[in-house]
């Protein structure tokens, strides 16, 4: 380690970051397993090993904190279209005019809702003594 790192070598940690998770994801696919749980590894892989071999931190932390900000934008708003595009009867001239919801599917829906809520409530709380200590 005679030699200065440069700022290139921070974008190339950077590049080579998206490139592994790319790689891992489509060679567990190609193995036919799970991608996502692949690149999950990969991440706390990289988190428990390689964090101190990482040149600038706050390079690589704020361009994946931007990277999925943006992704989370993207998706929600082509959810939101999708679900809208559902919603909206764009055929006016149709004989059969569909609800797509009706009343007790709204009923399930806020149901499930505060189901979902609830066991986020309890495993947040459950597990706050071990998330705590990491």
């Amino acid at each position: 380690l005679k030699y200065r790192l440069s700022g290139e070598d921070s974008v190339a940690q950077v590049v080579l970051t998206i490139s592994v998770a790319y790689l891992t994801y489509f060679s567990s696919e190609l193995a036919e397993c799970s991608g996502i749980i692949g690149v999950l590894f990969l991440g706390l892989t990289v988190k428990a090993f390689g964090e101190n071999l990482i040149n600038n931190t706050h390079l690589m932390t704020h361009f994946w904190e931007i990277t999925e900000m943006l992704l989370n934008t993207l998706l929600f708003t082509l959810a939101g279209c999708v679900f809208g595009g559902m919603l909206v009867d764009s055929d006016k001239t149709s004989a059969v005019n569909e609800q797509i919801f009706e009343a007790r599917d709204w009923g399930t829906l806020f149901l499930l809702f505060f189901l979902l809520l609830a066991i986020r409530f309890f495993l947040i709380f459950a597990f706050y003594p071990l998330i705590s200590v990491i």
